[in-house]
Order: C-alpha cells, then structure tokens, then sequence
C-alpha cells in the first residue's frame, strides 16, 4: 500500500513538474515576437538617435555667422522693432490719458443689444 501512495505521489509530481515546463515554455513562445519586435524597436530608435546626434554635431557652429549678422540687424533696427506688449502698455497708457477728463459715467443696470467699443 505505501509503494502504491508514493508511486501516485511521484507521478502526481512529475505531471505538475511538466505541466509547468510546457506553461513556460509556452509563455516564452508567445512572448518572443513580441520581445524581438521590442528589440527591433530599440535598435531602429538608437539608429535614429545616433544619427540626429551626428547630424546635429556637424551642424554645430556652422550657422554661426548667419545668428550674429541677424543680431547686428536687430541691434541697429531695434527703434523699429517693439515687442507686441510693449505695444499693448502703450496703447493703454494713451486710452488712459485721454479718457482721463472725461466724466464718468455710471450705470448700475444695462442691457445690451449692440456695443461698439473705440
């Protein structure tokens, strides 16, 4: 009677022992186009990066010239040019002074129906 419970014993092992061998070996079959795609993925990305670096370092410093005369014209033009809020500052500063001896006008309820503002 014991060689027969350990006899179903090692055979209830061997066959979760195989069990799990093909549940691996099947997950790895599954997963390894998905891994090797992984792989192709990265190996395209680091040649991608690696040439962007390349082309990025050749250009390094070869436009030099072109920055610095663009910046002398701004330099010598810079009466002309006005940043856009700065033009908003000062056209607000001229509504002000204008509107500054008008009377104010006060007007507690309203209804709109068209509004044209100056």
């Amino acid at each position: 009677m014991n060689d027969a419970v350990t006899l179903a014993i090692v055979a209830l092992l061997g066959t979760l022992i195989a069990g799990a061998i093909w549940v691996i070996k099947y997950l790895f079959g599954s997963f390894k186009p998905v891994l090797d795609s992984l792989v192709d993925s990265t190996r395209a990305n680091t040649e991608a990066t690696k040439s962007a670096d390349a082309y990025l370092k050749q250009r390094n410093g070869r436009d030099i010239e072109f920055h610095t005369e663009i910046m002398k014209e701004l330099r010598f033009n810079s009466s002309e040019i006005k940043r856009v809020g700065d033009l908003g500052a000062e056209r607000l500063m001229e509504m002000k002074k204008s509107k500054k001896h008008q009377p104010v006008q006060v007007v507690d309820e309203q209804t709109v129906i068209h509004q044209t503002i100056i």
